[in-house]
C-alpha cells in the first residue's frame, strides 16, 4: 500500500514496537510511526460524550459549521503559526509540517470552537444562511418575515452574532413576533429593580415625541435619559430587556429601529406594567 507515515494517538505507543517487529518479520519496510497527546477536557481528561458532543453528527445537529468543526480539530493538535486561526483546507494542507505538531494534551475548548463557528457563519454567503435560518425559523413554527421591515434588515445584526445554528430562533425570535420569551435572570437583574418601571415608561413618552424613529434620534434620546440618570447603562440594560426578552443582542439602537417605533413603546408600557415600580 505504499504507506510511508502512520500518525495516531500517544495511547498507542506501547503498541508500536510489536508492529514494527511485524513488519520486518513479513520482510517489509515499517513507516514512520509519530504519536499525537490526546484530546482532553477542562479537567485534563480524555475527551468523551460525557464532556458533550462526540461524534460529528451531534456537532451538526448543535448547528456547527463543518468547514468550522474541521479548522478547530486540525489546530488542537497542531499549529500553523503567526497566529493564525481561521484557515482553509487548502491552506492548512500548504503549511501542515509535522515538527508544528504539538507534544503535549490539546484541551477541548467549547468555547474557542463556538468562536469559530461564529466567524464561519459570519462570512457565509447571505444566501446560503438564510437557506437555514429559514428553515431554523420554519421548525420553530414561526413566521418567515419579521413584524415590520424586510428579512435581509434583520439579517444584517443577526447573522454575525450568530455563533451556532442553534441559536435560531432564540436569538431573533422578537423580531418576529410579540409572543417572545422573556430570560428569567435578565428580567431579575434588569426590570426588577425599583423605579425601571417609570424608566419604560418615560422612555416611551420620549420616544413617541420624537419627530422621526431613527437611529440617531433614538440614540439623542437614550443618552439625554442616561445623562440624568448618570450613566448610560441604566438605561439601555432594561430597554433592551423589555423590548426583546435577553440581554444580548445586536445594537439597541439599530435593534429598536427594526422593531418600529409603535411595537417598541407598546412593548416598553407592557413591561413596565411588571417591573420595577417607583
Amino acid at each position: 500500500m505504499a504507506i510511508t507515515h502512520v500518525i495516531r494517538g500517544d495511547d498507542h505507543v506501547e503498541n508500536t514496537f510489536k508492529h514494527i517487529e511485524i513488519f520486518k518479520a513479513m520482510g517489509a519496510t515499517p513507516p514512520e510511526y509519530g504519536h499525537l497527546p490526546m484530546i482532553v477536557n477542562n479537567q485534563g481528561k480524555p475527551y468523551s460524550k460525557r464532556d458533550g458532543a462526540a461524534f460529528v453528527g451531534e456537532f451538526k445537529e448543535q448547528g456547527y459549521l463543518p468547514e468550522a468543526l474541521f479548522n478547530f480539530l486540525v489546530l488542537l493538535g497542531w499549529a500553523p503559526g503567526e497566529d493564525r486561526e481561521i484557515m482553509t483546507r487548502e491552506e492548512m494542507v500548504e503549511a501542515f509540517t509535522l515538527d508544528r505538531c504539538k507534544s503535549s494534551a490539546a484541551r477541548f475548548d467549547m468555547k474557542k470552537l463556538r468562536w469559530m463557528n461564529g466567524e464561519y457563519i459570519a462570512r457565509q454567503p447571505r444566501e446560503d444562511f438564510k437557506r437555514e435560518f429559514l428553515a431554523r425559523m420554519a421548525a420553530a413554527g414561526l413566521p418567515a418575515t419579521p413584524l415590520s421591515g424586510d428579512l435581509d434588515a434583520v439579517l444584517d445584526p443577526v447573522q454575525p452574532r450568530t455563533k451556532t445554528y442553534a441559536d435560531i430562533p432564540g436569538n431573533c425570535v422578537y423580531f418576529f413576533t410579540e409572543d417572545y420569551p422573556f430570560d428569567a435572570a435578565a428580567v431579575q437583574k434588569r426590570l426588577a429593580p425599583a423605579g425601571v418601571g417609570a424608566l419604560l415608561r418615560e422612555m416611551a413618552d420620549a420616544f413617541e415625541a420624537l419627530p422621526d424613529f431613527t437611529h440617531e434620534a433614538v440614540e439623542l434620546a437614550v443618552h439625554a435619559k442616561g445623562e440624568s440618570l448618570g450613566g448610560l447603562g441604566a438605561v439601555v440594560h432594561p430597554l433592551r430587556v423589555a423590548v426583546s426578552g435577553i440581554a444580548e443582542g445586536p445594537g439597541l439602537f439599530e435593534m429598536l429601529v427594526l422593531i418600529g417605533r409603535e411595537r417598541v413603546c407598546a412593548r416598553l408600557r407592557k413591561a413596565a406594567r411588571t417591573a420595577g415600580a417607583g
